[in-house]
């Protein structure tokens, strides 16, 4: 009879030590949970398994047997003496630490711990790391495997946390979209509504630059001290507080501004033929001549289908498929209804809508539809350089894989300079009255700062450049991208009557949104192409074979000890073809001529 403690509806805590060789024992009828999903690295799209994180019992056994004789008890009490010199080394500092000190209080189990991997390391490589000899963690390798462990959890259950199922979590998942994209569009058309043309650059980027740059660096320590000081579960939870609360500033506005254009229309005539508007004997009918004139739910369903399936796919196969071809039918049938949506769309709402949609007398403007275009290429070459640019650190330029993943060194100079840029632009723009002045200097120099990275990332004598160059480069490109974002809306918002700014709006953002999957397409493809043909080139002839277990995997990269020819062959087919993805990238960046536009 074992006693447990539940800790949730399908979760409970053994306390006793007997339990454990009833639950690990083979067919036991105890499984192992998505913890270990987490843990399992990608190649090819497919997850590895290994002993530790497969949760296939068959798998396991398998891999056990192979190993279980060298791991016996017996086998091990062989090494003893091996570790004898650790154990009197972890025994000589509890002593002159604590015990000989009183007073002096002793974290025992960090110290086991300390000890457990002086031990290991020293039966795997013949010497110890130091953890006992310093009395602390060597190289923040414990605290690593801690974060690791904590990500796992988090990641594992977050899909569970109030989600019963698969489905609910999607759903979910699609409403939380929704909402980031309907505030992001709401606030952007609530701030041309209320400011002068004149001052709207300011005013719409003021928003999300304030709190973009307070949260990049607020949002990592928030996120620590929770780990610290509560649980994960409260992590999550407390966003049902945090994001209601501050919605409260942005309805309370919503509400005042709403009564006071009901004061200021109170006692006017409005004349009308709208049947929406127009009295109705029956309420279902005004509510069924809403939902067909002003919704008009079938133009929507068919636009966000179009857009969609075909995004979607062109996501998908940029960012892991590693054939040649997409990986399923299932894709290129997603494209083509897409397609057939995107055209069912364009005859509904041009020939038989009363209120359509696209206003498709912008289409006309040249000044909408380069601004819109200039978008989609910034994302689209932004998206070809920077999904595949982490893994290229971590395997030419030999970062560890935190410090390849975190944005301090590159990403964040780029997002601050972005959304300082932004700012300065919209008070520059108030002054020289001139959009198409910061475009045309924007342009340039994204393409200089993008260019930069095909310098840096292939370096003259086969090296990647330093942290200071990449950030360099990165800067400019949020700077130039800050510059000529903030200035293509105004020129796009000042063409339009304020009628049309809402609709105009939403499509250039939109185009924003459709660039970067056709980006991350373009990057996967290119990618695909040239390293499997780099590195079956290089490599020496006894390494050929695994060329395809080298690209499928950076973890079998780095496996390659530094220096050895194996691994400087991996790392020049990394810098060649990631110089030719910024160079992609760099040609992407089309700088498109808006006209000239006045503001006013």
């Amino acid at each position: 009879m074992v006693s447990v403690s539940r800790i949730g509806p399908k979760a409970v805590s053994v306390p006793e030590a007997a339990a454990v060789p009833k639950i690990y024992a083979l067919n036991s009828g105890f499984i192992k949970s998505d913890f270990y999903n987490v843990q399992q690295t990608l190649a090819n799209g497919r997850p590895l398994h290994a002993l530790f994180n497969t949760t296939d019992e068959k798998f396991h056994a398998k891999l056990r047997r192979a190993v279980s004789n060298a791991y016996s008890i017996s086998i091990l009490v062989q090494f003893e003496p091996y570790v004898d010199s650790t154990t009197m080394g972890f025994l000589h500092q509890i002593e002159t630490r604590y015990a000989d000190r009183p007073g002096y209080s002793c974290d025992f189990g960090t110290w086991l711990q300390y000890y457990a991997f002086d031990v290991i390391v020293e039966l795997t490589y013949s010497q110890r790391l130091g953890f006992l000899r310093g009395g602390a963690d060597v190289e923040n390798i414990v605290h690593n495997i801690e974060w690791t462990l904590n990500y796992s959890a988090v990641v594992s259950w977050a899909d569970a946390l109030a989600c019963p199922n698969i489905e609910t979590y999607l759903v979910a998942d699609i409403f939380d979209a929704i909402g980031d994209t309907a505030l992001l569009i709401t606030e952007q058309i609530f701030v041309a509504d209320i400011t002068s043309l004149i001052n709207r650059g300011f005013w719409s980027a003021l928003p999300e630059a304030t709190t973009g740059i307070f949260s990049l660096y607020v949002g990592s320590r928030v996120a620590q001290a929770v780990l610290d000081h509560s649980t994960w579960r409260w992590g999550y939870d407390m966003w049902t507080i945090i994001i209601p609360v501050c919605a409260i500033s942005l309805f309370a506005t919503l509400m005042i501004y709403e009564r006071r254009a009901l004061r200021q229309l109170k006692g006017t005539s409005i004349a009308t033929t709208d049947p929406t508007i127009e009295g109705s004997s029956s309420y279902l009918l005004r509510v069924s001549r809403f939902i067909r004139f002003e919704l008009d739910l079938l133009d929507a369903i068919l636009l966000a289908a179009g857009f969609s399936l075909i995004s979607v796919p062109l996501s998908l196969t940029g960012s892991y498929s590693s054939s040649g071809k997409w990986p399923n039918g299932g894709f290129v049938a997603m494209v083509v209804v897409g397609a057939i949506s995107l055209i069912l769309f364009g005859i509904w709402d041009g020939r038989f809508v009363r209120r359509p949609i696209m206003a498709y007398r912008l289409l006309k403007n040249r000044t909408v539809v380069a601004g819109c275009l200039l978008g989609a290429f910034d994302f689209a070459s932004y998206s070809v350089f920077t999904m595949l640019f982490p893994s290229y650190l971590q395997v030419a330029a030999n970062y560890a894989a935190r410090e390849a993943s975190r944005p301090l060194h590159c990403n964040n100079s780029l997002i601050v300079a972005y959304q300082v840029a932004r700012i300065l632009t919209g008070i520059l723009l108030r002054f020289t009255k001139r959009p198409n002045l910061w475009i045309f200097f924007g342009v340039p120099l994204c393409v200089l700062g993008q260019g930069l990275m095909t310098y840096f990332t292939n370096m003259p004598g086969g090296h990647p450049a330093n942290k200071v160059e990449f950030v360099t480069s990165k800067a400019l490109v949020g700077v130039s991208r800050g510059m000529y974002h903030t200035a293509s809306k105004m020129s796009v918002q000042a063409v339009v009557t304020q009628q049309d700014v809402a609709v105009t709006t939403a499509i250039f953002l939109s185009f924003m949104t459709i660039g970067s999957p056709i980006g991350q397409s373009i990057g996967g493809a290119i990618w695909r192409h040239i390293q499997p043909q780099k590195l079956e080139k290089y490599l020496p002839a006894g390494n050929k074979s695994s060329a395809a277990s080298i690209y499928g995997s950076i973890a079998v990269d780095k496996k390659y000890p530094e220096g050895t020819p194996s691994r400087d062959v991996i790392n020049r087919a990394f810098r060649e073809s990631t110089s030719t993805l910024a160079i992609a990238a760099t040609a992407v960046v089309a700088p498109i001529k808006s006209n000239n536009q006045e503001t006013r």
